[in-house]
Parts: C-alpha cells; sequence; structure tokens
C-alpha cells in the first residue's frame, strides 16, 4: 500500500472540516426554530400548513371515493403481500387519527363562533320566553276577570259535584285546568248549558296528555276543518266528531 504523504492528510483533513461546517447550520437553524423567540413567527406558517394540507387531502379523498374498488384492489395485489397489509394497516390507523384529530380542530374552529351565536340564541331565547309568559300572565288574568276561567271551588259548585269528583275527572283527563299565580282555574264552559258537557269532555280526552295551557287555546281558536269556527262553537253547532277528529290531530302535531 503506498503511503500517504503529508499532502494527502491535509487535504483529508481540510475535506474532513469542510463536511462537519456544511452540516453544522441546518442543526443551528432548527435550534433557532425552536427558540422562544421563533415559535410565534412559525405559528402562521403551520396554520396555511394545515388548510394546504386539509385541501389536498379532500381532493384525494374525492378522488379516492370516485374510483372503482375493483382498482384499489388490483393495486394491493400489485404489491407484495406484506406490504399491502402493512399499508392498508397503516391508512387505516392514520384515517382514524385525522378523524380525531379534525374532530378536535373542528371543534375548536367553532367556538368563538358557536358560543356568540349561543349567547344571542339564549338571550333572544330568554326574551321571548318572558315577552309570552307575560302576554299569557295577561290574557288569563283578563279571561279570570271576566270569567270565562273560574276556580276549582267555582266550577265545583256550578256542576253541583264535590272537589274530589273533580280531581278524579282530571285524572280521567276529563276536564283540564291551567294555572295562575299558583292557583288552578277551570273553563266556565265545563259548567255552561249551552254545551253537553259529556261532549266537551269527549274532546278533552280526544287532547291526551297535552297540557291545559294548549287544552284551553284548542277550545279558543278557530280551525279551518271546523269551518273556520273555534271547536266550542262547532260543538254548540253538533259537530262532535269533527271536533275530536281535529282534536286527535292538534294532539299529534
Amino acid at each position: 500500500m503506498a503511503a500517504a504523504t503529508p499532502g494527502t492528510k491535509t487535504s483529508r483533513r481540510v475535506h474532513a472540516t469542510a463536511s462537519a461546517a456544511a452540516a453544522k447550520p441546518p442543526v443551528k437553524r432548527a435550534q433557532q426554530a425552536c427558540a422562544p423567540g421563533k415559535a410565534k413567527s412559525a405559528e402562521p406558517l403551520v396554520i396555511t400548513e394545515f388548510f394546504e394540507t386539509l385541501e389536498v387531502l379532500e381532493q384525494a379523498a374525492v378522488k379516492l371515493q370516485k374510483m372503482p374498488m375493483g382498482t384499489v384492489i388490483r393495486h394491493l395485489k400489485t404489491q407484495p403481500a406484506k406490504l399491502a397489509l402493512q399499508r392498508q394497516r397503516t391508512a387505516l390507523r392514520q384515517a382514524r387519527r385525522m378523524a380525531a384529530a379534525a374532530n378536535i380542530v373542528q371543534t375548536r374552529l367553532a367556538q368563538p363562533y358557536t358560543a356568540a351565536v349561543e349567547e344571542a340564541s339564549a338571550q333572544e331565547t330568554e326574551a321571548l320566553v318572558q315577552a309570552t309568559e307575560r302576554e299569557a300572565d295577561v290574557g288569563l288574568r283578563h279571561m279570570i276577570d271576566s270569567g270565562e276561567l273560574v276556580s276549582r271551588e267555582e266550577l265545583s259548585r256550578r256542576l253541583g259535584c264535590t272537589t274530589q269528583a273533580l280531581s278524579k275527572a282530571l285524572g280521567a283527563k276529563r276536564m283540564f285546568y291551567v294555572e295562575y299565580q299558583l292557583k288552578q282555574y277551570f273553563p266556565a264552559w265545563l259548567a255552561d248549558p249551552r254545551f253537553d258537557r259529556k261532549q266537551v269532555e269527549a274532546v278533552s280526552r280526544a287532547l291526551g296528555d297535552l297540557p291545559g295551557g294548549a287544552k284551553l287555546a284548542f277550545f279558543r281558536t278557530p280551525f279551518i276543518s271546523l269551518e273556520d269556527k273555534t271547536p266550542l262553537q262547532a260543538l254548540a253547532n253538533g259537530k262532535l266528531e269533527m271536533v275530536v277528529r281535529t282534536a286527535k290531530g292538534y294532539a299529534q302535531a
């Protein structure tokens, strides 16, 4: 073997030093990128890369969905069995991870908008509920003052029955009441001689488990199926079957 000349050793040392120097800058750049001062400047790039990657993945997924399964299977068969299985498992695992990550990102992206919408919606809903309750209170107060709604004791007196009998009728859904300031009030027409009491009770039963306020509104609302008359007006005209049919539809709506 020929002995290396001093010049050759020097050349090798220079070459090695140059190679080491060339390898250092990337490490230094990586360290700078990890420095606290550089992290913030890298954030917009990460966000941009995320959205660009999403677009690429979406396009690829759309193409893959449109591709016949036979093509996919043939491609897998051209690969070594072990590699094909590995790719399949890797794809499934990555798909699950990406789906989980996408859900988290979706939640984070939606939070500011959703929170604002929910807050505004909650405020609007609360205002609507309060306005509706005030309107309902005014309407009930008017019906009580006008005698359209009466107390349990007054209805019992007009019907000539006990309050226990009213409770039994309530349990059978033949009668109903509404509450105003923690007190029960019954429709006075339950004891009105202009209406057949059994027919009124039959309609109340047809309304099922609806709350008292909904039943009260039904009896006082005109319906097209009743020729634009209220159920009470239709009952006074002998239209029991029509009213019961309308009541069942109203209860199921």
